[in-house]
C-alpha cells in the first residue's frame, strides 16, 4: 500500500455511500400520521439530526418515541428504492483493490444498515458495518468510529473518517 492511501476509511452511510432521504422522507411521514396525527412532518429539522441514532432525534425534536417503530417498518417497506450514491461502488472497489480497509459507521442499527448496503449492491465491498445499536454512546461521541477501526483491525492513526455532517466531522475529529 502507497503512503499516499489512508490506512483505513470508516465512512457514514446516508448521503456518502447511499441515497435514501426520499425513503426516510415517506417513513418519516408514515410514522408521524401514525403517531402524531394529520400534518407535515417536520422532516426538515429531522434532516439536522442525521446520523444520530433515531430514538435520540426523536427526543431532541420532543416528537413521540413510538414514532419510532413505525419509522423502521416503513423504512424496510421501502428499502428496494435506495440507490447507491454515484461513484459509491467505485471508491468502494478501488479501496479495496489498493488493499485498504472500510467500514461504515451509522446512525442506522446495524440491521437496517446491512439491509440498505445489501439492496444497493455495496455490502460485500465492506469489510465491517457498524450501527448505532451497538455503541453506548452514538454520534457525535467517538465509540462507532473506534468500534469499526476495531472491527476491521485498524488504528485510528492513519485513518480517515469520510461523512457529510457536522455529527461525522466530529466523530471523526473525536
Amino acid at each position: 500500500m502507497s503512503d499516499l492511501w489512508p490506512r483505513a476509511v470508516v465512512l457514514d452511510l446516508d448521503g456518502v455511500l447511499i441515497d435514501s432521504i426520499h425513503v426516510m422522507r415517506r417513513a418519516f411521514q408514515r410514522a408521524y400520521d401514525l403517531t402524531v396525527g394529520d400534518g407535515e412532518a417536520p422532516f426538515e429539522e429531522y434532516l439536522t439530526h442525521l446520523g444520530r441514532h433515531m430514538p435520540d432525534t426523536l427526543a431532541i425534536m420532543g416528537l413521540p418515541a413510538g414514532m419510532y417503530e413505525p419509522f423502521v417498518v416503513e423504512s424496510r417497506r421501502l428499502v428496494h428504492e435506495i440507490e447507491p450514491c454515484p461513484g459509491a461502488a467505485e471508491l468502494l472497489a478501488g479501496l479495496r483493490e489498493a488493499g485498504v480497509p472500510t467500514a461504515v459507521a451509522t446512525g442506522k442499527t446495524h440491521g437496517r444498515a446491512v439491509e440498505a448496503l445489501t439492496a444497493t449492491g455495496l455490502r460485500h465491498l465492506v469489510d465491517a458495518v457498524c450501527g448505532s445499536d451497538e455503541v453506548a454512546h452514538g454520534k457525535p461521541a467517538p465509540d462507532i468510529v473506534l468500534l469499526a477501526l476495531e472491527k476491521i483491525g485498524a488504528a485510528a492513526e492513519g485513518a480517515v473518517m469520510v461523512g457529510d455532517s457536522v455529527l461525522d466531522l466530529r466523530d471523526g475529529r473525536a
